[in-house]
Parts: C-alpha cells; structure tokens; sequence
C-alpha cells in the first residue's frame, strides 16, 4: 500500500512533539500524482510479485471513475506497462455501479474493520496499521470477495 504522503519536519514545538519530528503530510492526488503512482509503484510491485504461471495472462487493474484516475489508454502508463513485457490492462468499473465496485464494499471495508482494532494516535500509526492488517489480510479471503463479485454479475 503506498500512502498519497510524504513525510516532513513539523515546524513549531506542540504540546506532542518538538520542532522538527517527522510527520506524514498528505497531498492533493490529481492525474499526475496518481498515474506516477501507478508505474513506479504498482507496475513494479506486480512484475516482482507476479508468479510465471501468469506471466501469459492478462492482468487487469480496476479503477473507479475518479476524476483523478487516468484514461485506460493513457500514453504513459500502456508506455510504462510495454517496459513489464506483461499483458497489464487499466479498467474502469461501470459507471453509476456501485453496487459492482467490490474494491469499496468488500475488500477496503473488510481491511478498515481490522485496522480499526489497532488504537493508532497520528497518520504514521495509522499508515503502519494500515500496512500490517493489509500485509496479514487472508489471500483466501479476497478472493472470496471477488468470486461473490463474479456470483452477483453473472445473476
């Protein structure tokens, strides 16, 4: 998981923290910072975790609509994906579908409930709680989210 954050020196003393502790700052995600997100993040992240009996399949990355999320054709991503020597696609979830966008209503809820039993006290705990419950998140399990998925579209 790669937090829309960077990390910087805070400049005045409080009552918590001196000056100068590090803390996370977010940042506006517009198309820029997403799609830089997308190839030197996510691209690299599947062309190492991707097992070789996949290699010759098609991997889909599905996206809402956002306004923020880039066109499927965007020149520097399917530039970026040619480099992975993958068959890596970008899909939108229909629009208007939320009942179909299993990302929201199954796995991202399902992980905010885990997390949610973890008392965090500023952003960089709560990133740390994030990351543990998503690197402890039962593989059977989300997969079971996307079959449901599968089972409600084919009805």
């Amino acid at each position: 998981i790669w937090p829309f954050a960077h990390r910087e020196p805070t400049r005045n003393n409080s009552v918590n923290r001196p000056a100068g502790t590090m803390e996370w700052k977010s940042f506006p995600v517009d198309a820029t910072a997403y799609r830089n997100m997308l190839i030197n993040n996510l691209l690299p992240a599947i062309v190492e975790k991707c097992p070789a009996t996949m290699k010759n399949s098609t991997i889909r990355i599905q996206q809402d609509n956002a306004p923020s999320h880039i066109k499927v054709d965007d020149p520097e991503f399917l530039e970026a994906v040619a480099l992975t020597n993958l068959d890596i696609r970008l899909y939108c979830q229909p629009p208007n579908s939320p009942d179909l966008n299993v990302l929201d209503l199954g796995f991202f809820r399902s992980l905010q409930a885990m997390q949610e039993r973890i008392v965090t006290r500023n952003k960089m705990e709560l990133i740390n709680a994030v990351n543990i419950e998503f690197d402890n998140y039962p593989h059977k399990k989300l997969n079971n989210i996307f079959l449901t998925l599968q089972t409600v579209m084919q009805s």
